[in-house]
C-alpha cells in the first residue's frame, strides 16, 4: 500500500526520519515502457538471471522469448535444442542452454545445484501428454524422486 503522506511532507515535519517511496505496478509498467522506448527495446535486467524448465512447450517458449526480450540471463534446460522456438537466436548472449537429452529428472543433485547457483528466479512451465502414461510416467507414479 502506498503511503498518503509525500517524501517532502514527512521530511519537512521529521527530518531524521527517511521514508522509502514504494513503487506501485502501474508505476513499474510505465517505468518499464519507458525504459524500453528510450533504449534498444529491453529493459535493464540489473543482472537478473533466470533458470527455465519447458522452454520447448506452447507456453514455455512464449515465457522464453518475453524473458529474454526484458533483458532478463535465462539459462534453460531443455531435451532437444532443435524444440526452441524457430523465431529464437540462439546466439543471443542472454541465452544459456543446457541440453539433457533425458529430461531434467536425469539431472544429478550437483548438476542441479551448479544450474541454480547465481539465478534469482526458477520459472517451470513443465506440462505432460494427455495421455495415462503421460500424466503418470511409466511406473504409474506422477511423481518422481530425485
Amino acid at each position: 500500500m502506498r503511503a498518503q503522506t509525500s517524501s517532502a511532507a514527512f521530511a519537512e515535519t521529521d527530518p531524521s526520519t527517511q521514508l522509502v517511496d514504494v513503487e506501485t505496478r502501474a508505476e513499474r509498467r510505465e517505468r518499464m515502457r519507458t525504459r524500453r522506448a528510450a533504449g534498444n527495446g529491453m529493459a535493464e535486467s540489473h543482472g537478473t538471471r533466470t533458470l527455465m524448465f519447458g522452454a520447448t512447450g506452447g507456453c514455455g517458449s512464449q515465457v522464453l522469448i518475453r524473458l529474454l526480450e526484458r533483458g532478463v540471463a535465462t539459462t534453460v534446460v531443455v531435451r532437444d535444442a532443435a524444440r526452441l522456438p524457430q523465431t529464437l537466436d540462439l546466439s543471443n548472449p542472454l541465452l544459456t542452454v543446457v541440453v539433457e537429452p533425458r529430461g531434467h529428472l536425469a539431472l544429478s543433485e550437483r548438476e542441479l545445484m551448479e544450474q541454480l547457483g547465481g539465478v534469482d528466479s526458477v520459472v517451470s512451465c513443465l506440462g505432460h501428454n494427455l495421455t495415462l502414461s503421460g500424466m503418470f510416467g511409466r511406473n504409474g507414479c506422477a511423481v518422481s524422486a530425485l
